[in-house]
């Protein structure tokens, strides 16, 4: 890690709480709002017809898809993007950036046990079974959901990316995890789901949304990020090294990281008035990371998270509990 990566982290300040569902979200400010990354994210260029997303080949792999950027700037793919459609759901498990007019393999995880084919149907329903169907189209590609991975799962995808060495069984725990939380998270929710999709859970959660009149938290000036705190204790934060991109994913990082379904949250959170501390924390944890190329994968305090930085300067940090 260089000092000059170690230096952006002095480039935020906090600002004025908000409040969603029972959680209070604070807005993370640029200083230096001017110096942001350029770079793009599935959100903020779905409608540009610049990036596609498939399975690696006609056969598919579970733990893969495939990406191709057509655009004069790079993708930003956060771990934790939710991906809907070709022949199974997944959930992106490491941040990737994807270099212009270049493709690549990126690692996901299935979040949709009861499907394997070309066929993006939503199936969901209530505790008694009373099924519904909300019909997709046929689709031999991936597009963004309106929520990402719930901080339940990716609190779960940190840790075990620390614990892990990457050998099969590791790889095959993961997975698993995965699996059994969206499950149990259903049943607690009681979602129904055909296809056992973690799709229908956040469906249930945007549809809470209107039907209560839950508004999300405004997207403050020059923001570049949130921290969630429940009873000023941190939960998790995120960042994107881009206020215009940054926008794009404003209501999906602020419901993903809300979700945190029947977990037990660990004792040792951190009080809201040490989020510096924690940020500084994680930034001087890249030196004892995981490193793969200019992703750190850490854990330090009882947080776990990634730094993704290209150049010396950074792209994208996500820190969650665990």
């Amino acid at each position: 890690m260089t000092n000059e990566l170690y230096k952006e982290m002095f480039s935020y300040e906090i600002g004025t709480p908000q409040h969603y569902r029972n959680f209070e979200v604070y807005p993370l400010i640029s200083k230096t709002p001017g110096k942001s990354f350029p770079f793009h994210t599935l959100r903020s260029i779905k409608k540009k017809n610049l990036v596609k997303l498939t399975e690696v080949n006609k056969s598919g792999q579970v733990r893969q898809v495939k990406i191709k950027n057509f655009s004069n700037k790079d993708i930003l793919i956060p771990m934790g993007q939710s991906i809907i459609g070709a022949k199974q759901n997944r959930m992106v498990i490491q941040t990737s950036l994807i270099r212009r007019f270049s493709k690549t393999i990126i690692p996901v995880r299935c979040t949709e046990v009861g499907r394997w084919k070309y066929n993006p149907a939503r199936y969901y329903g209530d505790h008694q079974g009373n099924n519904r169907m909300k019909a997709g189209h046929h689709s031999t590609h991936f597009s963004t959901d309106h929520t990402d991975a719930p901080l339940f799962l990716l609190s779960c995808v940190n840790r075990l990316k620390n614990e892990g060495n990457g050998t099969y069984n590791d790889q095959y725990s993961m997975q698993k995890e995965i699996w059994d939380k969206i499950r149990l998270e259903q049943m607690y929710a009681r979602v129904y789901s055909k296809t056992k999709s973690l799709t229908a859970l956040l469906d249930k959660v945007r549809n809470e949304e209107e039907e209560m009149q839950i508004e999300i938290p405004q997207k403050m000036e020059n923001q570049e990020g949130i921290i969630v705190s429940r009873n000023g204790s941190i939960l998790a934060m995120q960042i994107f090294r881009n206020a215009d991109v940054y926008a794009f994913h404003h209501e999906s990082s602020i419901r993903s990281l809300c979700i945190t379904g029947d977990s037990k949250l660990p004792d040792n959170k951190m009080s809201i008035n040490d989020w510096y501390w924690l940020l500084a924390s994680g930034w001087r944890m890249c030196r004892k990371a995981i490193n793969k190329g200019n992703l750190h994968i850490f854990s330090t305090n009882g947080y776990s998270g990634e730094v993704l930085e290209h150049r010396n300067r950074l792209i994208h940090a996500t820190f969650t509990c665990s």
